[in-house]
Formats: C-alpha cells, sequence, structure tokens
C-alpha cells in the first residue's frame, strides 16, 4: 500500500535511506540528523511509503523548485526513491512513481524529474521512464571535491 508519510514513518525509513545511501556512491558519510532534516522538510511536500502488512518496504521523496528559466513554473524532483530488493519487478516502483507525479501534479508543478542511480540506469530502467512519457533530458556526471 502507497501512502503519503506521517512524522512517525521518519523512524522506520530512514534505516532504508540507509540502504539507498550505501549504493549511491556519493562517497558522503550518511549522515542521519541530516536526512531526518531532509524527510521532514518533505513531508509538506511529497514523502511516499510503500508498506506490507504495516512494515514499511519503500519510500520516495521529492522535493519542488521554481523552473530556472521561469519562476511562474515549478518543478518537482524525484530526491530518493528506495523499493526493497524483493518488492522491485512487481509493479510498485512504477506506482510509487506515479503516485509523487501526482501529488507533483497537485501542487502545480510543470515538470516532473527522476533519476536513476548509475547501478539502474539499464535499458530497462530507460525503457519503463519512456513508456510512462518520460523523455531522456540530460545525464549527471558527479565529482567528489
Amino acid at each position: 500500500m502507497i501512502r503519503q508519510a506521517t512524522e512517525h514513518d521518519i523512524d522506520h525509513i530512514i534505516p532504508l535511506a540507509v540502504k539507498f545511501w550505501e549504493i549511491a556512491s556519493f562517497n558522503i558519510p550518511f549522515d542521519e540528523e541530516s536526512t531526518r532534516y531532509t524527510l521532514e522538510m518533505s513531508l509538506d511536500q511529497a514523502l511516499l511509503t510503500v508498506a506490507d502488512d504495516g512494515k514499511i518496504v519503500g519510500f520516495a521523496c521529492g522535493l519542488m523548485s521554481p523552473c530556472v528559466a521561469n519562476f511562474e513554473y515549478k518543478v518537482a524532483h524525484e530526491i530518493a526513491f528506495w523499493l526493497e530488493k524483493e518488492y522491485r519487478g512487481s509493479g510498485l516502483g512504477q506506482k510509487l512513481v506515479k503516485s509523487l507525479e501526482d501529488l507533483a501534479r497537485e501542487a502545480n508543478a510543470t515538470l516532473f524529474n527522476v533519476a536513476a542511480l548509475y547501478f539502474a540506469s539499464s535499458d530497462k530502467a530507460e525503457a519503463i521512464y519512456k513508456k510512462h512519457g518520460y523523455i531522456k533530458t540530460e545525464t549527471c556526471y558527479t565529482k567528489v571535491l
């Protein structure tokens, strides 16, 4: 079941955020306080959970910003996404992204950006995004300074 997260859920989301961060390859130590702050900030924008028998097995976090080229437009950004391995391939991930899109639409966003971690950026992921109306607009590269 996908639902809007509550403040109570944050303690259950953090261990999933740790798993996300361990494979993200950003080379920055995980800081629980920073993560908690970001999750709390996203409660007002987009923080969703996936639960199975009451246990949180996935989450998606999104934030909104004005469009750089025209502040009259809003851009929603998926900033963290995790679904436990045994739930992948079940369609829940696609439903989770669709739920984030719905929240962005309700908040009058014009664009919605999603990112795929390098290990997940396969032809399959690209095909799924294209199937749901996404176009590849840029590729992100990260450098540790």
